[in-house]
């Protein structure tokens, strides 16, 4: 008869803490949720693998409502845009091939892509695929009178950028935008707003 009492308080002592423990955490979820990212930022974070890029073919993906193009860059692209042939342009219409930002100082980019090669690794270029001048989208090619590196050219308006997204011929008066983006592991890139990069900084 002891036995059968003892057994219906511990099943009754059982459900208490259950029921207690089941309210914890109903109480303290929102604390918890308000640890992680919100909807809002989860809803802009975007990411690209590397692994997608086939050699040195550019993909193109849209962040944000903008044509992001993403590509690789080969050693001798890369020597070119430390020495290239031809240097600022002083002003006016000149014609021929000059940078008219060769810095980036006027440019439209984060301050980490303010340099030689305007990208947080050199062998990795991403950039708003949009020319300056106008709406139309640049394309990677083999531009016929350099022949050494490729080219982002323009085929509207056929304003020519080298693979750092610098403007050095055609009626485009402004290098290409790099956009906020971050590397979350060795080969995937994540598009944050910008906004929100700052903050984890």
């Amino acid at each position: 008869m002891s036995g059968e009492p003892v057994r219906r308080r511990d099943w009754l002592v059982t459900a208490a803490f259950a029921t207690a423990g089941v309210g914890g955490v109903l109480a303290l979820w929102p604390f918890v949720a308000a640890l992680g990212p919100d909807q809002e930022t989860l809803a802009r974070r975007q990411v690209f693998e590397l692994s997608d890029l086939k050699g040195g073919e550019p993909a193109t993906i849209s962040i944000d409502s903008l044509p992001i193009t993403i590509f690789r860059r080969t050693e001798t692209d890369l020597g070119w845009l430390k020495k290239p042939p031809f240097g600022q342009r002083d002003g006016g219409q000149a014609t021929g091939y000059a940078f008219h930002d060769a810095d980036s100082t006027v440019s439209r980019q984060p301050a980490w892509a303010k340099n030689w090669h305007r990208s947080l690794r050199p062998e990795i270029m991403v950039c708003v695929a949009t020319c300056t001048r106008g709406d139309c989208i640049v394309r990677r090619t083999t531009d016929a009178m350099i022949r050494v590196v490729d080219t982002l050219q323009c085929p509207c308006c056929g304003s020519r950028y080298d693979l750092s997204g610098r403007i050095f011929s055609g009626p485009a008066r402004e290098n290409l935008r790099v956009p906020p983006y971050r590397f979350v592991g060795p080969g995937t890139i994540e598009f944050v707003d910008a906004e929100v990069l700052a903050k984890q900084a």
